[in-house]
């Protein structure tokens, strides 16, 4: 077995395990460059379907808005238009029993 101060001073033994060592080291950096753009799709997918989920939810409610607006506008309407046949009813008594007089 040789000793660690003659593994260090044999260059050749050297070149080798920095090869060796540099092939590990781009594998590895393929491999985490592989798992971001990995990552990178999976978070682009959530958040499309996120999206699409909100804007589901969004149509929705506002759908549900249209329909209570356009109900409360008609009963609006209905208790406008029978306060004003009421009113009128009474001014019109009011302006026969003044006629009559």
């Amino acid at each position: 077995m040789q000793s660690p101060d003659h593994q260090v001073n044999n260059p050749e033994k050297s070149g080798d395990n920095i090869a060796i060592f540099s092939k590990q080291l781009e594998r590895f950096m393929e491999s985490v460059r592989e798992g971001f753009d990995n990552l990178k799709s999976e978070i682009h997918g959530d958040n499309a379907k996120l999206a699409e989920n909100l804007n589901a939810k969004i149509q929705a409610e506002n759908s549900r808005l249209d329909e209570q607006i356009e109900s409360n506008n008609k009963r609006l309407s209905e208790t406008l238009t029978k306060l004003f046949r009421e009113e009128n009813e009474k001014l019109r008594a009011e302006w026969s029993s003044k006629k009559g007089k």
